[in-house]
């Protein structure tokens, strides 16, 4: 058989390709033959990546696949629909398909390499340590995503040499993994933002401000919060930055920051003109802008050489994400159709109208219960998205999408389950469940907040 690099096989990269392309045809030119045929590619994949997902995923997607048909034989539904529920997830992949040409943008500028540098630019207790791998970690973590943790890890080792275990393992958790969620909360390429806007219908810019002041606010209550407890002096720094150097390393951030700004205005330039959503617009966007973004750097070859290897080596790993997600769908839209379902909604819409409050914390339990239960936040979203569509419009759309943003993503730094809370235990070498343990007070306390703001801007919105 045919080999990539890489070892991947070929036509696994192909199939993945052509349902993505399919999908996104289908999305600009909508009708029934490409409706089918996405089913029915989107069931291939689903086949294809049965056989290579891993076994927490091959788990978890056979639970939703067999529910699922169980629920399409309960229902009595005509065979041939069978290939039309698979696409409620597609927008999702699509985007994790194409996230690697963003982040190599990053790489083609090395400002991951600068963003490491200032971390030990006149850093001598651990307390302003702590305060700039937060910030590190927050910024690359928008890029990199859950690939920023062990690159952190690796970067503090040696400052952290002489420091007990405990505290430098608290140190990781607290200041890495916390202002890891907390930038998922604000940023353009988190899926969940993504979801949670298309389904309320807000722009992104009405609850950037908000959830981005939110997220620096609790990076600085966490940092306040370490500073009282610890703040030993720190060995010597091992990287020396003069002159030239920190000019260069001011302006990399500066670039940085331009680059995130411009690619948020772009995507919502996109979805306000075509009104496709914003998680499909930055699909649609993603590939033309790191291109163009490329060629003003100056290193469009450089770049290609960097994002073409990154991105064929991440859809052959995408597997796990194929089938559990694919096989997710079809349970969401299965389940949507259920008495329990209906029940659940009822329960919930009585909620909100008796109190906007209430309605609130159940949506944050749930996500906590959820989280905890090894249910992924982008599977319990978009349930709970689907149990309340019909009750959504009557919402206030600004604060019931803080509240959605905010108690999904921060089970990124808590729940045992999660990709960052995982590879930081692996990183690190102690049990997930003393990272929740870590966590899981700080995140409440973030969501309770959430929560509570969200209802005090009802009043004004």
């Amino acid at each position: 058989m045919l080999k990539c690099e890489g070892g991947g096989e070929v036509y696994i990269i192909g199939i993945y390709t052509f349902l993505i392309l399919s999908y996104i045809a289908s999305r600009i030119f909508p009708s029934d033959i490409l409706s089918y045929s996405v089913g029915i590619i989107a069931v291939l994949a689903l086949v294809i990546s049965l056989r290579k997902a891993s076994v927490l995923y091959l788990k978890t997607g056979l639970i939703f696949l067999l529910f699922g048909c169980f629920l399409f034989i309960y229902h009595q539904l005509p065979w041939y629909t069978f290939f039309l529920h698979f696409e409620s997830m597609l927008g999702l992949l699509s985007f994790f398909y194409l996230l690697p040409f963003i982040q190599s943008l990053i790489r083609t500028g090395h400002f991951d390499t600068h963003l490491n540098r200032l971390i030990y630019l006149n850093t001598t207790r651990l307390s302003k340590l702590y305060f700039k791998s937060s910030l590190v970690s927050h910024m690359l973590g928008i890029f990199l995503n859950v690939a920023a943790i062990p690159v952190l890890i690796r970067s503090l080792d040696l400052s952290l040499r002489d420091i007990p275990d405990e505290i430098k393992n608290r140190f990781y958790t607290s200041s890495i993994l916390r202002a890891f969620a907390l930038c998922l909360t604000w940023s353009p390429l988190e899926a969940l933002v993504g979801i949670a806007i298309d389904a309320t219908g807000v722009q992104y810019a009405s609850v950037f401000l908000i959830t981005f002041l939110t997220a620096i606010l609790f990076i600085l209550a966490s940092w306040i919060v370490f500073t009282r407890s610890t703040n030993m002096e720190l060995p010597k720094p091992t990287v020396q930055l003069y002159g030239s150097k920190v000019n260069l390393l001011q302006k990399k951030i500066v670039h940085f920051l331009m680059i995130l700004v411009m690619f948020a205005i772009t995507v919502s330039l996109v979805n306000s003109i075509t009104g496709f959503g914003f998680l499909f617009s930055i699909v649609l966007v993603a590939v033309p802008f790191s291109l163009v973004t490329a060629v003003f750097m100056k290193k469009i070859k450089q770049y290609l050489t960097i994002a073409i290897p990154l991105w064929r080596s991440r859809v052959e790993g995408l597997s796990d994400y194929f089938f559990m997600f694919l096989s997710a769908g079809f349970f969401v839209e299965m389940i949507s159709q259920t008495k329990w379902v209906l029940g659940l909604r009822l329960f919930l819409v009585d909620a909100a109208y008796y109190s906007r409050l209430i309605f609130y914390l159940f949506v944050g339990i749930y996500f906590l219960v959820a989280s905890l239960a090894g249910f992924h936040q982008l599977v319990s979203l978009v349930l709970l998205l689907r149990i309340l569509d019909p009750v959504i419009g009557q919402l206030e759309p600004i604060p019931f999408t803080l509240v959605l943003i905010s108690c999904s993503i921060v089970s990124a730094m808590y729940s045992p389950y999660s990709v960052s809370v995982s590879l930081m235990a692996s990183e690190i070498r102690v049990s997930p469940y003393r990272i929740t343990r870590w966590n899981l007070g700080f995140a409440s306390c973030y969501m309770l907040f959430c929560i509570v703001l969200a209802y005090f801007l009802g009043f004004f919105m």
